[in-house]
């Protein structure tokens, strides 16, 4: 009796290997329950520190980016669709606070460097004084003063190229190259009369904005207290992904213009569109996927060496019971 007591006993398959196996499958757990929370608390913490970025850069300008609805910036004339440093539909512009218009707003008719394709600053200014509109983002061409002369008449002053001031009477101003003539419904004996100074702004589109904006009725004369921005960088394309989602549609310009949601773009946008969205989920599915391929690998693998530990106990306990009923003598 005692014989077979001591045989069974020593029989018994050690349980080390259970053990360890249980213990990484608990710590595995743990760190899948862990992941969901330092995915959420990495992605917060990148979302403030951009954010905080944006805020201190722009110097205050909130929202510090906008994204471009109508197609009044865009060169259909002069450049492809597309092309990073134009501004295009779909187009995520960031913008800087303008403090002080008179030195931080540089004028077309300066010339200089080119900003999105031409001289000039891009400005967002509020559409007639009036924030609840529209932010509106043109180029600023010129500045227009209204001077009042000792004799109690008013002289406009506009600058242009070159570093020339043209000066007109109190008949106003008539000039054409700002569509400020006959087609919008000005004469040289009753032209376009402001009644302050401030700054003539167009859109870049030679088609759908061949006046400026004052000459089309767009917008007032901009005062200088109108302006809350000028835009200084882009993230090309991705905000037509806000443009489909939104609840109105965007221009419907024409022939090469496709509509995916409430958005119209030209192909050649949303063929940029869609290739940069398919790189964005590709690569991080792609890495999930290798990373769950080789952690099922080491699932493999653990469950295999613990299954090999497992069949050497049970041989070894199988070798020692055959011992134990050759010898009886050795089980005590």
């Amino acid at each position: 009796m005692f014989r077979k007591r001591a045989s069974t006993q020593e029989a018994r398959p050690p349980r080390e290997p259970g053990r360890l196996l249980r213990a990484w499958r608990k710590a595995r757990r743990a760190t899948d329950r862990f992941r969901l929370l330092r995915d959420v608390t990495g992605a917060l913490l990148i979302v403030l520190i951009v954010v905080g970025t944006l805020a201190t850069a722009t110097g205050g300008t909130w929202p510090p980016f906008v994204v471009i609805e109508s197609e009044s910036m865009m060169h259909p004339l002069e450049r492809h669709y597309g092309e990073i440093g134009t501004i295009d539909v779909g187009d995520i512009v960031f913008l800087r606070a303008v403090h002080d218009p008179a030195k931080d707003v540089h004028l077309w008719v300066d010339g200089g460097d080119s900003h999105y394709g031409r001289p000039g600053d891009v400005i967002a200014y509020a559409q007639d004084g009036d924030r609840a509109n529209t932010t509106i983002i043109h180029r600023a061409i010129t500045r227009l003063d209204v001077v009042r002369l000792p004799n109690g008449s008013t002289e406009y002053r506009l600058r242009w190229l070159e570093g020339k001031t043209i000066k007109f009477g109190a008949e106003g101003v008539y000039f054409p190259p700002l569509g400020f003539d006959e087609s919008t419904g000005y004469t040289p004996q009753d032209g376009y009369k402001p009644l302050y100074s401030g700054y003539v702004t167009k859109g870049d589109n030679a088609v759908s904005n061949a006046l400026s904006d004052q000459a089309g009725g767009l917008s007032r004369l901009v005062d200088p207290s109108w302006i809350d921005a000028k835009a200084y960088g882009e993230v090309p394309w991705m905000g037509l992904a806000k443009l489909a989602l939104q609840w109105y549609k965007t221009n419907e310009v024409g022939q090469g213009w496709y509509r995916v949601g409430n958005a119209y773009a030209p192909l050649e946008l949303w063929t940029c569109f869609f290739a940069v969205l398919t790189i964005v989920f590709a690569v991080p599915l792609s890495l999930d996927t290798w990373r769950a391929h080789r952690a099922s690998a080491e699932t493999r693998r653990a469950h295999r060496e613990a299954r090999a530990v497992l069949r050497a106990r049970k041989e070894e306990q199988k070798r020692r019971a055959k011992e134990a009923k050759l010898d009886p003598s050795s089980s005590r």
